[in-house]
């Protein structure tokens, strides 16, 4: 039984990162992976991410923007598919309160490590659904549908 929330992006971190990932996806497909560039930056993220506030918490943005940033530096998929190991590592191996959401990241690098490696934004993000828990997973259809009326 999936819980309570997980269909809606304002509570759902799972829902609202695919959702802004796979806009972020469509402009790098239109205009290549260099507009990831700076998107750590201040000015980005709500310029970009303000329909998704869950994704602006840390450490999910910073990981997030990080992989993004490599991206756009050209670093190949063995590189960023190392960076997200050891940053999705780093940042659960000292998490003794379990603030940092493991599969959120995983979920978040599936996605970036996806799109890399050549796959269309929908489908990068139907795979990184794989990596969603059970319990907050939504189906192929449901995320196919929220994806498609995602927009920045």
């Amino acid at each position: 039984m999936k819980e309570e929330g997980y269909d809606d992006p304002q509570h759902s971190p799972y829902l609202a990162w695919l959702q802004a990932l796979y806009c972020l996806f469509q402009q790098a497909s239109r205009g290549g992976p260099l507009v990831f560039e700076g998107i750590a930056d201040e000015s980005f993220a709500p310029d970009h991410l303000a329909d998704f506030p869950l994704t602006l918490q840390s450490p999910a943005f910073d990981f997030a923007t990080h992989l993004l940033e490599l991206m756009a530096l050209g670093y190949n998929v063995e590189s960023l598919e190392n960076q997200a190991e050891t940053g999705i590592q780093a940042l659960t191996a000292d998490d003794a309160d379990g603030a940092t959401d493991g599969a959120l990241l995983r979920m978040i690098a599936e996605a970036v490590l996806a799109f890399e490696r050549g796959l269309r934004p929908v489908n990068a993000c139907q795979f990184a659904r794989q990596a969603i828990p059970l319990r907050y997973r939504p189906s192929f259809d449901e995320l196919d549908a929220r994806l498609r009326a995602a927009t920045f």
